[in-house]
Formats: structure tokens, sequence, C-alpha cells
């Protein structure tokens, strides 16, 4: 759980923040909830029974590169990965229920210290159901058990967009 995702933003009255709870079994997210502040919107999503917002159900963009996407970002990018455009919001949960409507196409985080196992959680599982792919640094999901050390992660509308730009950041990074 993440009463507050987006904790600069609230404080200083920027939108968006967020509060996210997901209940997590052996096999990963079973059950998300990532409710947007001000009630600007409510996601959830049900392993293998699909995401909605405000019950309507959502899906991502279906975007595949770069080049025609826009990108949501955490922490400043270190590079330009080949993104059409660029959004910052300041809420991982936020960013990644964006995803999963396919607002954005996908979500980069360049943080220094990647995110933590409550920053992703519910937003992991909203981006899969609404056909989209996480992955992280090591190339493998999120790892979400709760003694998880921070991790960098994409998220794509496709699996194909976010291993592209996973690969771009890592070759960028390695540079």
């Amino acid at each position: 759980m993440d009463p507050i995702d987006g904790s600069t933003n609230a404080s200083r009255g920027l939108l968006p923040w967020a509060s996210s709870i997901a209940v997590v079994d052996d096999e990963g997210p079973l059950v998300a909830v990532v409710a947007l502040c001000r009630s600007l919107g409510t996601y959830w999503a049900i392993r293998g029974r699909g995401a909605w917002r405000d019950g309507t159900r959502v899906r991502t963009s279906g975007a595949k590169r770069p080049e025609s996407s826009v990108i949501a970002v955490n922490g400043t990018p270190r590079a330009w990965l080949g993104w059409s455009q660029l959004r910052a919001f300041g809420s991982a949960a936020s960013e990644l229920a964006f995803v999963a409507e396919g607002s954005v196409d996908a979500l980069v985080d360049f943080s220094r210290d990647g995110l933590a196992v409550w920053d992703v959680a519910a937003g992991a599982l909203l981006v899969a159901e609404a056909g989209g792919y996480v992955v992280t640094e090591s190339g493998g999901p999120p790892r979400l058990d709760p003694f998880a050390q921070r991790q960098h992660l994409v998220a794509g509308a496709t699996e194909q967009l976010a291993s592209e730009l996973l690969r771009r950041r890592e070759r960028r990074a390695s540079r």
C-alpha cells in the first residue's frame, strides 16, 4: 500500500498524486486499486479479468515504437530514447494507470534509486491486465515481495515498446 504516491505533488498542491494498494500472492498481484486524488478517477484490476477506470474497461494504446509514442518518465531522463513526446507527472502509480488506459504509451524510470514495491505493485497489474507489459532492468517482471530492493522499470503499451525502451535505456546507461 502507498497512501500518497506523489507526495511532493500532494504537499505542493500539484496534480497528480494517488493512493494505491495491491493484494499480492505467490503468483504476483491479484487485485489492485489506484485512486487518483481529488476524485480524478479510480482504476482497478483483477488478475485474469481485466482493468477498469470508473467502471469502464481500459486498454493500452497498443503503441509499438518509441518514435511515435508519448512517454512518461519518473526521475530525470539521462538520455533521449527516441520518443515523440515526454511527460513527467511525479507519481509512478498515476503514470502506470495512464499507461493502462492509453493516455501515455509508456513509463520509463530514470530515478536515482529506483522504485519501491509499493510504488509499482498496483500499477503493474493495471498495465498487464490492460494489455501492456512491465519489465525491470534485469529483464524480468518487477519483484513484488515486501523485502525487494528498489528497481528500475519500463512499462509499455506493448511488450515490443517496453523491451525497446529498456534496451535503449540500458545501452545509453552503459556509455
